[in-house]
């Protein structure tokens, strides 16, 4: 056994080394010499100008199909951009009264509202909301660290956490 081994290695070490010996030291005459003079070396300004060109000589579908992705991720982000705008003008910062804001909590990295609603009958309920949800004649549409943004029958308010405009938050 172990003779087997010895000889398995000593004929790897001469695989080895014959390799190394035709690679470095034998020249072979198919490989043609060229003269290192006759050579020029032209620097380029790697700028992202040449890039650029370079892609668009070497890559023309390429190109094109990354700019129509580019002008089409521009479109939906104005269209969103827009649509924030006129959501913003829509909304009305005196809540109802029937509707209050207990709290704010996150798990997982969802974030939920706590809301409070009085029923007709002066009965409180709580529920606990994410951006989505509906509750009874309404909708939550936004929830940031200070205040909740609902839609109830259309209208659209903001509804802060804190009543005392002192009280700051920082984190």
């Amino acid at each position: 056994m172990k003779l087997h081994i010895l000889l398995s290695i000593l004929f790897g070490i001469a695989v080895c080394c014959y390799d190394f010996f035709v690679r470095v030291h034998i020249n072979t005459p198919e490989v043609d010499e060229k003269d290192i003079a006759s050579f020029t070396y032209k620097k380029q300004n790697r700028d992202a100008s040449n890039i650029e060109r370079f892609l668009e000589e070497n890559f023309p579908v390429l190109v094109t199909e990354e700019k129509q992705i580019k002008a089409e991720e521009k479109a939906k982000r104005d269209k969103a951009n827009s649509t924030k705008q006129v959501k913003k003008k829509t909304i009305i910062k005196v809540p109802p009264a029937f509707i209050k804001v207990a709290g704010i909590m996150s798990k997982n990295d969802k974030t939920f509202v706590v809301l409070v609603l009085m029923q007709n009958n002066q009965q409180k309920k709580i529920y606990t909301l994410q951006v989505g949800d509906t509750f009874p004649d309404g909708k939550v549409i936004d929830i940031t660290a200070l205040s909740t943004t609902i839609d109830v029958k259309g209208q659209r308010y903001e509804l802060p956490i804190f009543k005392d405009k002192n009280v700051k938050v920082e984190g």
